[in-house]
């Protein structure tokens, strides 16, 4: 069976939604919040999120992690910038700026989740406690979902803050 590269189709929220189809879970859910919220610019982290638990699953196509202790799932850690702030970094940028923390003396633990950066001497250490449905199936889709949805990261990160 032939897998498909979902990051060739769906560029999109709305090629998102269309990928899973408007009887999905995740796309009802949207659909009643954002008729609810339509207005509530204070709601921008609860419609963020509720974007990207659709582009998750769409991007993952059927796989869902297990959190099994053999089982690789990967999450997008980054700095946030803007669309344009991204673009005008050069490539050596975008790779370093990509990461949210890295090793320089001591150690870089991830636990499944939403990141935070925190120094130890003198390096970076990266945690992220929650079990998330960021998860990816892939390290290329994460880092593929972390640019090219950057605008709905930022506005749940950014909001939730």
């Amino acid at each position: 069976m032939e897998t498909k590269d979902t990051k060739q189709t769906i560029k999109t929220f709305v090629e998102a939604c269309n990928a899973l189809g408007d009887k999905h879970p995740f796309v009802l859910q949207w659909a009643a919040i954002e008729s609810a919220f339509c207005d509530d610019k204070d709601a921008n982290d609860i419609r963020a999120y509720l974007k990207l638990r659709i582009v998750v699953a769409a991007l993952n196509d059927g796989w869902k992690p297990q959190y099994s202790v053999n089982e690789f799932r990967y999450i997008p850690w980054f700095y946030i910038y803007s669309k344009e702030e991204w673009e005008k970094l050069d490539d050596d940028k975008k790779k370093r700026g990509r990461m949210f923390g890295g090793r320089a003396y001591h150690y870089g633990t991830v636990f499944g989740g939403m990141s935070c950066i925190g120094a130890d001497i003198s390096s970076a250490n990266t945690y992220g406690y929650h079990p998330t449905v960021f998860a990816f199936k892939d390290q290329d889709t994460a880092y593929y979902c972390g640019t090219q949805f950057i605008d709905l990261w930022r506005d749940y990160v950014v909001s939730c803050m």
